[in-house]
């Protein structure tokens, strides 16, 4: 008796999973809530970064979406920042599972610290409303000074997140 109950549950998960939306490839809002985790690369550099974000923007039904975001970040000393960015994405196929390509361009701001400008690049696959990624940044740090705006530092990054996609 349990082995059938078991598998009428998985049975109607299994349809019910095959029988969802395609959600990049449907017209109109679309948002998100991810993960992130990063880690600075490069000679001499060192560090990693947590971060929630929230994604929310228009899908133009063919793969294509447009989009702001904002969020949380927390770094490993414990200093927090608030990244704003727009994002692109694209979705190769018509599929609850498709590959796909994104790109970010933004800042991340703390005002006790700094505040850097990036573009990030990336590339994952949608599951259904779960995405997964990997993905390469490039962030150009920038300093309040007396006479303007300084450059800090570079930094490059490497990234993995998890989304939910509604």
């Amino acid at each position: 008796m349990k082995k059938c109950c078991l598998s009428i549950v998985v049975a109607f998960f299994a349809l019910s999973l095959s029988a969802q939306e395609n959600l990049p490839f449907r017209k109109g809002y679309r948002g998100n809530v991810e993960i992130q985790t990063s880690a600075l690369v490069g000679k001499g550099s060192y560090g990693g970064m947590v971060a929630v974000t929230t994604t929310h923007g228009y899908s133009f039904g063919d793969g294509a979406f447009v989009g702001i975001g904002t969020g949380y970040a927390l770094d490993l000393d414990s200093q927090w920042y608030l990244p704003v960015f727009l994002e692109a994405k694209y979705n190769f196929i018509d599929r609850n599972t498709s590959p796909f390509v994104e790109v970010r361009a933004g800042m991340l701001e703390n005002p006790e610290r700094f505040a850097s400008v990036s573009v990030a690049l990336a590339g994952g696959a949608d599951f259904g409303r779960i995405s997964v990624k990997v993905g390469y940044e490039f962030a150009q740090a920038l300093q309040d000074t007396e006479s303007g705006v300084a450059i800090q530092g570079k930094s490059n990054i490497l990234f993995c997140g998890f989304a939910f996609n509604f």
